[in-house]
Order: C-alpha cells, then structure tokens, then sequence
C-alpha cells in the first residue's frame, strides 16, 4: 500500500525516533532539510540514508526522552503535507529543558519521504546544544543562509 504524505507526516511525528524506525519512512534518496540551522554555520541538509542515519542517529544522545506531540495538519495534497508539531524535552549536553514548535514539510514520492523540511526555533536549539545559550554561539559571518533557495525537489 502506498502512502500519502500525510500518513508519512503521522507516521514520523508518532515515532519511535531511532534512526532505523525513521529511515524506513524515507526513500533512498531522500532528504532532511533544517534551514535555519545554516545560521550558525551547521549543516542544514541531509542527503541519502547514510547522511540520514548519522542525523537522526545523534538525536537520542541529545534529547533521550524525545517525543513528538499534538501535530496539526495545516494543508494536505496526495503528495504533499504541511503542519506543525511540538516536543519538549531535556537536553543531555546543557540539562536544559527545550520547548520546541516546528513547522514541518513532507513531499511523499512513491510511497516515502522525498524531503522532509523543517523549520524551528534557532533560540531553543542554541539552548540544548550550547552550554551558555545564545551567547555561546559563533555566528559566521559569511554562513551560506540560502534564503529562498530550496532543494529543488517540490
């Protein structure tokens, strides 16, 4: 049976999150995008399994009680779906608690993910990652922000 945009979407807000359960949503080819993450300078997307199953593999190390919660579907297509979920939860390298609301896109191509793009907030990133928040952060000055350029997949 194929899958719909949606149903994927579902499937990955509903986990479980390891790298496995996660790569079996996503097609060979498939893509994460965090754009925003190319503010300080950090990688931003995400080709192929391998690259996938190194992402989504570090996740658990930052966040071990992680949990997606109260997804809302905002537009859906056959093959394209749109929402926003949330997750609270501590981060292993500072002990902060992170409150996060992600806007999320899912573009379904034969029955998988094609690209998966998120956008988050950068401030409670900063906060799981760096142990002094914001003002631990290293803004390049020259980072490749990329606005409005896309994957190309759509």
């Amino acid at each position: 049976m194929m899958n719909s945009a949606t149903q994927l979407l579902q499937s990955y807000i509903e986990g479980p999150h390891d790298a496995a359960s996660v790569l079996s949503l996503f097609a060979e080819d498939g893509v994460l995008e965090a754009p925003y993450f190319a503010t300080f300078g950090m990688p931003w997307q995400f080709k192929g399994h391998a690259a996938l199953a190194a992402t989504f593999g570090h996740l658990p190390h930052i966040y071990p009680d992680l949990r997606f919660e109260n997804l809302r579907i905002t537009c859906e297509s056959d093959h394209v779906a749109v929402g926003e979920y949330e997750f609270i939860a501590t981060s292993a390298k500072t002990g902060r608690r992170v409150h996060q609301l992600s806007n999320i896109t899912v573009v379904e191509k034969r029955g998988r993910i094609s690209l998966l793009r998120e956008f988050q907030n950068i401030a409670e990133i900063a906060l799981a990652l760096f142990a002094d928040g914001l003002a631990g952060v290293d803004i390049p000055v020259d980072r490749a922000l990329r606005i409005g350029a896309y994957s190309g997949q759509s």
